[in-house]
């Protein structure tokens, strides 16, 4: 479960790379602990997905391999389905639960089962910085063999979203796992 954890917190700090936004500084020990765990980049895991050629090929402290387009990214992760999850719905509630932890607010616009191996889940999140209130929307598709999980994170700012929209619907049904 700690690594689960982990995991989550290194998608959602791959935001904070794009934005240069920071959650709020309540953070118990236990909480850094697992952050510094997963200092390590994610690899890209051996999935087949189609990114635009227009997505240039870069990376962050926490991932390997993401895909940018202006405001927009795609990241794509791993990890084992362990025994704490029986479906991937329970993953997915558990991911849901971390990112309204993480965030300074979550606001869900859809959850979709596509399939047995397949969820989609759009929301917006905000992060407090002293900047301000930034607002990022996602779409991330939650997908497993049943051997691992994979995650598919598409975001956009808060006035191009709905412009990548579609493009990040294309990508999610391009996976094959």
């Amino acid at each position: 479960m700690k690594k689960t954890f982990a995991f989550i917190m290194a998608l959602m700090m791959s935001v904070s790379a794009f934005t240069g936004c920071k959650n709020k500084e309540e953070s118990s020990s236990e909480e850094e602990s697992s952050i510094l765990e997963v200092m390590i980049p994610l690899e890209m895991p051996d999935i087949e997905i189609e990114i635009p050629d227009s997505y240039e090929i870069t990376s962050t402290q926490n991932n390997n391999t993401v895909y940018v387009k202006e405001d927009a990214s795609v990241i794509v992760n791993s990890e084992d389905f362990t025994e704490a999850y029986d479906t991937l719905d329970e993953f997915v509630n558990f991911a849901e639960g971390a990112y309204r932890e993480y965030s300074d607010g979550i606001e869900i616009l859809s959850k979709e089962k596509r399939s047995e191996n397949c969820v989609v889940l759009e929301y917006i999140y905000s992060l407090v910085s002293v900047d301000g209130v930034f607002r990022k929307y996602n779409m991330v598709g939650f997908f497993t063999d049943g051997q691992k999980l994979y995650l598919v994170t598409c975001k956009a700012d808060e006035d191009t979203y709905e412009s990548y929209r579609e493009e990040f619907l294309d990508i999610i049904e391009s996976v094959n796992v």
